[in-house]
């Protein structure tokens, strides 16, 4: 990937990396406005399937259940009164394979904002959104010089008249 800079640790204002925030908030407005993906919510279930399968205690109230339960009603609630809202069935026996039952979860999940923040916040950013202790970074005169390579092949970047 390049990352186009004006100077050493100043990425250039048009640069697609120079504003995380925006693109953070880029995210959450695409997932606001567009719903999740069918692909997003089996992900989601077979966390939470994973997630109730390793929690401890009664199988309606393990944290997984209860959370899953909370979404459906808030899913029930946010449904058009004209029409019943899709069934889904418990955690403990859905099955994110079913195509039916996926589809009655897209459409009582699929706009839920609290089902797409957890989405962004367990799934998207922590892949995403890594953060590095460590910052690698190097000048035009250290990348041309014999400081870091002793030989090179080319060089491409800022234009400096400090390169040898």
């Amino acid at each position: 990937m390049a990352v186009p800079f004006l100077a050493k640790d100043v990425p250039s204002r048009n640069a697609e990396f120079a504003h995380p925030d925006i693109l953070i908030g880029l995210t959450v407005l695409a997932y606001r406005y567009e719903g999740l993906r069918q692909e997003d919510l089996h992900r989601i279930a077979k966390q939470l399937k994973a997630d109730f399968a390793r929690q401890n205690g009664q199988k309606n109230s393990r944290a997984a259940s209860l959370l899953f339960e909370r979404w459906k009603g808030e899913g029930r609630e946010a449904w058009n009164a004209s029409a019943a809202a899709p069934s889904v069935l418990g955690l403990e026996l859905f099955q994110p394979e079913d195509h039916r039952q996926m589809s009655s979860l897209k459409k009582l999940f699929g706009f839920l904002p609290q089902v797409a923040r957890y989405y962004l916040n367990h799934m998207v950013f922590p892949e995403t959104m890594n953060f590095q202790r460590l910052k690698v970074s190097a000048s035009g005169h250290e990348l041309g010089s014999d400081m870091l390579f002793s030989r090179r092949i080319g060089f491409s970047g800022t234009p400096s008249n400090l390169l040898p």
